[in-house]
């Protein structure tokens, strides 16, 4: 009786180990913007945008944004980073700000990456 009761005990302390490893509980992935607004009240070489954007539960907050430049036509999506092996099943709308800077002149197109496959569109003229 005491090698059962032994091994269950070794199984336990085994199997609820508390050295599992951190980068088990972080993923990341892209979060569709929502709305993505100019922000009028502020001075910057460029233009500052609103951006609202929802992660699919509670440990998901902004991560960076990536963007892809093809001449004057921007590509921004947001990265999100979800960090916890056990996170609330709601699923936020979140806000951060991007900063569109540029110093040449020109008119330029920034595409906000949505999650159903489409963009929000804005163009910025930088004179």
């Amino acid at each position: 009786m005491k090698l059962i009761y032994s091994t269950f005990l070794v199984f336990l302390l085994f199997s609820c180990s508390s050295d599992r490893d951190v980068d088990d509980c972080i993923e990341y992935s892209m979060a569709g913007v929502e709305t993505a607004v100019p922000n009028l009240s502020t001075d910057a070489t460029g233009k500052t945008f609103d951006i609202a954007f929802r992660v699919t539960n509670g440990c998901g907050s902004f991560f960076k944004f990536e963007e892809n430049t093809e001449e004057n036509v921007t590509t921004i999506k947001v990265i999100a980073k979800y960090e916890g092996c056990i996170c609330t099943q709601n699923a936020p709308l979140l806000e951060t700000n991007y900063i569109f800077d540029q110093n040449i002149p020109g008119t330029y197109t920034l595409k906000f990456t949505t999650g159903n496959g489409t963009f929000i569109t804005d163009t910025v003229n930088i004179p």
